[in-house]
């Protein structure tokens, strides 16, 4: 390696680093109104934001431009990386939810979903069900990528590369630590309905494992694609189809302690389909850490 080649990399390593000092400082500053809103009930969308726009200024400080967040809808393996975007969260969700139907942990009941939505759905609970799910993998993803900009544009899109360039330790882990820590205050103030597990204690325990195996699909998503669009569907997919779909139509005492973005069966099910994704990017430099 000649001595260009050297001062070049150390020269992005120190760029990544201080760029990672900016993000997390801007992040700490804005989230706290962000959780004061959210937690207040006065908004539930505030929180969204903030690695977004933190991401954003640190940009313009270090006049880094926006070109490697990569909004390309030119990249690699892309046919693979939306299946996996699309299937991945559907798949979790028939295991870990039908496990609970069919054991008896909980129960299937559409009853909620006809009293409380107004779209015309059959009559039949298990068509009424299958209706919805179509909608929901369709219009309500589409809905939900919006939903989900202002964290894959912060942490896949700015973090996860810095933490790369930065020659952190174990990266793909550290930012999947950081985004699923980044929700512990919700959930521990019941903020967070969708991790709501009757030990909050264990729901913040179980969340962990859940959001940290799930950002590796994400990162894998973002780093192998080249683009930032395969984890945005999937982060989208994986949320629609859970708080839309499968947590309305589950009923039962404890019900969240087994299924849902807390749940013990989610954990176990995505835990081993992670690790059976994990096979399809070997050739990723960072795929196992």
């Amino acid at each position: 390696m000649n001595t260009d080649t050297k001062e070049s990399e150390e020269y992005s390593k120190k760029q990544a680093q201080r760029g990672l000092v900016i993000f997390f400082a801007l992040l700490i500053v804005l989230s706290i109104p962000a959780y004061w809103l959210r937690i207040s009930g006065i908004t539930p969308f505030a929180i969204l934001f903030p690695p977004a726009i933190a991401s954003i200024i640190a940009r313009l400080i270090l006049k880094e431009g926006f070109r490697d967040v990569s909004f390309s809808f030119r990249g690699h393996n892309l046919c693979k990386a939306y299946l996996i975007a699309y299937l991945f969260p559907m798949a979790v969700a028939l295991i870990a939810y039908g496990f609970t139907w069919i054991s008896g942990l909980a129960e299937f009941d559409f009853s909620p979903i006809q009293s409380n939505v107004r779209i015309p759905l059959p009559g039949n609970p298990y068509l009424g069900f299958l209706v919805l799910i179509a909608i929901v993998w369709t219009v309500l993803v589409a809905v939900n990528m919006f939903f989900v900009a202002g964290e894959e544009i912060g942490w896949r899109g700015y973090m996860l590369t810095r933490l790369i360039d930065s020659g952190a330790p174990y990266p793909l882990l550290i930012h999947g630590l950081i985004w699923s820590a980044y929700h512990i205050p919700l959930i521990l103030t019941g903020a967070y309905s969708a991790a709501s597990g009757p030990s909050v204690g264990l729901s913040v325990v179980m969340f962990i494992i859940i959001a940290t195996s799930f950002s590796y699909l994400l990162a894998w998503l973002r780093l192998d694609s080249g683009i930032i669009w395969p984890s945005f569907v999937a982060h989208a997919t994986s949320n629609a189809l859970t708080q839309s779909a499968f947590n309305p139509v589950t009923q039962g005492n404890n019900s969240m302690l087994w299924i849902g973005e807390s749940g013990i069966v989610t954990a176990v099910v995505l835990l081993l389909l992670i690790l059976l994704v994990r096979r399809m990017y070997r050739h990723l430099k960072y795929a196992g850490y």
